[in-house]
């Protein structure tokens, strides 16, 4: 989900994992472990976007996917 800035209230559980165009990107920290280690990675595709999310702009909406990263040595 996508909120206006201060609209999103940060929970204990939320990690920062970045700061996309200066809006901070969070995700439930058990939903981050549970993606071992993978790339992730934000999309934008067409169609607009689901429940009370924001849109990148009109008929668009983000997509988060993940690419397995190369294993650890």
């Amino acid at each position: 989900m996508c909120f206006p800035a201060g609209e999103y209230i940060v929970g204990d559980m939320d990690l920062l994992l970045g700061v996309i165009d200066g809006c901070p990107f969070y995700m439930d920290a058990r939903i981050y472990r549970s993606w071992d280690d993978a790339e992730l990675i934000l999309d934008i595709a067409a169609g607009d976007p689901e429940g009370f999310s924001l849109g990148p702009g009109r008929g668009q909406h983000f997509v988060l996917s993940a690419a397995r990263s190369a294993p650890r040595h």
